[in-house]
């Protein structure tokens, strides 16, 4: 159905509901194994620019098998009805699926607090969302708090005794 690609398309790449309802098949290069979100002539992204996300292999896959029902539409999601409609229609796919609190906009946060408990660098999530700074990347990259425990937990035993060196300060 169109909302599992829009589905795929939020939580494997992280796209904005308008990117996902204006990206055309001729953006999504299966041979280079990336999409690109570019303007069209009716519509701009909300940073203004193209930029290019590569395909996660479950979302190649997924795509793939979307276009070959989906091929006679030009968009990847054919939906020619305003786009809060398509998210309203989303939110209650969810609920019957029995996910009472969740939109098509919670993927990206998902998909980039994912990232964000993998250790991807927030430059590159932020390029990746495109976002203009990273501050914004933050508020979608919420952490787990069991990630956060790992994090602490990545420090090295320090030795008693043992001379600790700091990071700016200068060694003796």
């Amino acid at each position: 159905s169109k909302f599992v690609s829009g589905e795929d398309l939020g939580y494997y790449a992280g796209l904005r509901l308008g990117e996902m309802i204006h990206l055309e098949w001729q953006d999504v290069d299966f041979e280079r194994q990336e999409l690109r979100v570019t303007p069209k002539e009716d519509w701009t992204p909300k940073d203004r620019e193209s930029r290019e996300i590569d395909l996660h292999p479950t979302l190649a896959a997924h795509l793939k098998a979307w276009k070959t029902v989906s091929a006679q539409h030009k968009n990847v999601v054919p939906w020619d009805r305003r786009t809060h409609q398509f998210s309203m229609m989303f939110s209650a796919f969810l609920r019957r699926s029995g996910i009472e609190r969740g939109s098509l906009h919670s993927l990206r946060h998902t998909f980039a607090s994912h990232l964000a408990m993998a250790d991807v660098n927030l430059l590159k999530i932020a390029r990746l969302m495109g976002h203009s700074n990273v501050q914004t990347t933050q508020i979608y990259a919420h952490l787990q708090p069991s990630s956060l425990r790992e994090a602490v937990f990545r420090l090295p035993a320090i030795q008693p005794g043992a001379a600790v060196p700091l990071n700016g300060a200068a060694q003796a």
